[in-house]
């Protein structure tokens, strides 16, 4: 895969201030951490990965999407502070937390919920701040996406 998107050039041989691209790297960089080290902190525990009444096919479940978000999150953080790769790492983190958003939005179609979780108890803006801060990274995760495309491919007049 060529480090540029279709025939644009990568933003940093287009002489981009190096500067200006450091705080979507720091922002990227802290939202990676929730699913590199948060998410599996929290749900290391009797309410999810530890649970007695899970079925065990469920715990493994569990486990293996920890681990991939966990894989994918250390994969993005990666590509985050590479010469170009801040659009890749950008866009798998966007993947991880639209994930949990989309989950929820559609938590009733298959019986999910919040409730009995470590961040239940705990609402922002009225909703449950995993949701407010999943959303949150997803919405930033995206527009520093759009923006870097941007710089590779700006609109010819």
């Amino acid at each position: 895969m060529s480090s540029n998107f279709s025939s644009c050039e990568p933003a940093s041989t287009r002489g981009w201030n190096k500067k200006a691209r450091l705080l979507p790297r720091l922002i990227a960089s802290a939202f990676l951490l929730i699913p590199l080290i948060l998410v599996p902190y929290l749900e290391l525990n009797v309410t999810h990965l530890l649970n007695p009444e899970w079925p065990a096919h469920a715990r493994m479940h569990e486990a293996w999407q920890l681990i991939t978000n966990a894989g994918v999150a250390s994969l993005a953080l990666g590509w985050t502070w590479t010469r170009d790769g801040l659009a890749r790492g950008s866009a798998l983190g966007t993947l991880i937390t639209a994930g949990f958003v989309v989950a929820w939005l559609v938590r009733d179609f298959y019986g999910g919920a919040m409730a009995g979780t470590a961040t239940a108890s705990y609402s922002l803006l009225g909703l449950d701040v995993a949701l407010v801060v999943m959303a949150a990274a997803a919405t930033s995760f995206l527009a520093i996406l759009v923006l870097e495309m941007r710089l590779r491919c700006p609109s010819n007049p």
